[in-house]
């Protein structure tokens, strides 16, 4: 019988299958457990099957995002993300060609394995700040990527707690 997946699990199957430089951001993983458990990974055995399954288009999703778009300069996309109350943030991922901290990572591993029924759960518990996929992520060859053309609506999203 395997054991119910802790908050304290989602860091280390995180931190097992992506870069160090991706961990960035301090979290207790509440927000995650939650979700994870509303979708019924809750064995640590299945999230490591989760993320084993879309590591690589996460990854691949993390470092599109911070290439140079047609309107807008790395620095200009990082800078307006996340801010200019987190400049350190901005700065530290350009530094390290990185966009996307382990938390978020666990989001884009979320939207391609539930699709509209995990950003349908998302809307109803948290409140989102939308942001329209960078257009390198576009042109990517995969099923989300052609589904988040500007006019399809579809983006990725960071997460605020209400």
């Amino acid at each position: 019988m395997s054991t119910k997946l802790r908050k304290d699990d989602i860091y280390t199957i995180l931190k097992r299958h992506f870069p160090a430089k991706n961990d960035f951001v301090e979290t207790d993983y509440e927000v995650e457990h939650k979700y994870l458990q509303h979708f019924g990974i809750d064995t640590p055995e299945a999230l490591e099957a989760l993320v084993v399954k879309h590591k690589d288009y996460a990854r691949e999703v993390d470092e599109a995002m911070l290439q140079p778009g047609e309107y807008e300069t790395v620095e200009q996309l990082a800078h307006r993300d996340f801010g200019e109350h987190t400049k350190a943030v901005s700065d530290y991922c350009i530094a390290n060609n990185c966009y996307y901290s382990l938390p978020d990572l666990l989001m884009v591993v979320m939207d391609v394995e539930f699709e509209e029924k995990y950003l349908a759960y998302m809307d109803e518990h948290y409140y989102f700040e939308r942001h329209c996929l960078h257009s390198a992520v576009q042109a990517m060859n995969t099923p989300l990527a052609q589904e988040c053309s500007p006019s399809s609506g579809r983006v990725f999203v960071l997460l605020y707690v209400r």
